[in-house]
């Protein structure tokens, strides 16, 4: 449904941005980068570094207790965005210092917030750049999800610890999938009233049934305990609308799939899928407008399209655009 919703609408013709406003969020951008990291290490994110991916959980309690003014979204955006489009620009350009300081940014950053996903988003990122030019890229990805899970299953085989299956496994394969089925499971009962997003955007409109949101009824229905399963934006349409928002919101989704596309029509489709592959994996365990702002879809396609005034593209490589430019202009400048 998506792919019809994303071709019924033409591609957009957006207007390039100028200079100024590139510098202008670059400077942004970089002030985003200070203040998470200062924050973070002024909050004694060195203090509970941590790489054992046994603690996580521990080390995110004690980050979540410290959080600061729009870290929760500056931090996602700083893990999801930034970051990876600074990699993926290091890696097209062989700026392997860069590469190397931005790996090492993305680490510490895992260390001092404990989110696991932080620490699998570059290799997402680099894998998706790498393969996707690639004749047979879904038969790529089919294969790599047999192998990790062979990889995980032969682990618990010869270790009997059932954690790397856990993370591998479980967690991308059959979490999210059960989620959905219990948000169809409650909300498909006529005792439950929809969301009709009284939790979200319509909250000073329309009055909240549950009194809570979304995510702790079902916790407290199926597990009879507070906390937060998040599930993708798919179960939360349907937990706002029924059928009617699974519909509804795919077309959001398309649209914005489709100015995503328009945005990076001339970059190249490679590094375009690898910039947008974590907020888009978001989308199963995220709902729809909490993808596109916490999680970095806006931000990301924002940087796709200020992209256009820094590079272009030309004989299958980017090259920065000040390179273009007449030397006049800087000493105009």
């Amino acid at each position: 449904m998506l792919t019809t919703i994303t071709e019924l609408h033409p591609k957009l013709k957006l207007p390039k941005p100028s200079r100024e406003l590139v510098y202008m969020a670059t400077i942004g951008l970089f002030g985003i980068s200070v203040y998470v990291y200062g924050w973070l290490v002024f909050t004694g994110g060195l203090r509970r570094l941590n790489w054992n991916l046994l603690r996580v959980y521990e080390v995110r309690a004690e980050y979540v207790q410290s959080l600061g003014p729009f870290m929760g979204y500056f931090v996602p955006w700083q893990a999801y965005v930034i970051n990876i489009y600074v990699l993926l620009h290091a890696l097209r350009r062989r700026m392997y210092w860069l590469l190397s300081l931005v790996a090492v940014a993305q680490l510490f950053l895992f260390g001092m917030t404990g989110h696991k996903s932080f620490l699998l988003a570059p290799v997402l990122a680099i894998g998706v750049h790498l393969l996707w030019q690639k004749r047979n890229f879904f038969s790529w990805i089919v294969m790599g999800a047999f192998l990790l899970t062979l990889v995980s299953y032969g682990c618990f085989l010869v270790t009997g610890v059932e954690f790397v299956p856990s993370l591998f496994v479980r967690r991308l394969f059959f979490v999210p999938a059960r989620l959905h089925v219990l948000y169809y499971d409650f909300f498909s009962q006529p005792k439950h009233p929809f969301y009709m997003l009284s939790d979200s955007i319509f909250r000073g409109f329309l009055e909240n049934p549950y009194g809570m949101p979304m995510p702790h009824v079902i916790a407290l229905t199926y597990w009879g305990r507070e906390f937060w399963p998040d599930v993708g934006y798919l179960g939360d349409a349907y937990g706002n609308f029924g059928l009617l928002g699974m519909f509804l919101f795919s077309i959001i989704l398309g649209i914005v799939l489709r100015i995503a596309d328009s945005v990076g029509s001339r970059l190249p489709p490679n590094f375009v899928a690898a910039a947008i592959v974590m907020p888009a994996m978001a989308l199963t365990e995220s709902a729809l407008f909490t993808s596109m702002l916490t999680q970095g879809w806006i931000l990301a396609i924002l940087m796709l399209w200020l992209s256009k005034a820094i590079y272009v593209h030309k004989s299958n490589a980017l090259r920065p655009l000040f390179v273009l430019l007449p030397c006049s202009w800087f000493r105009g400048r």
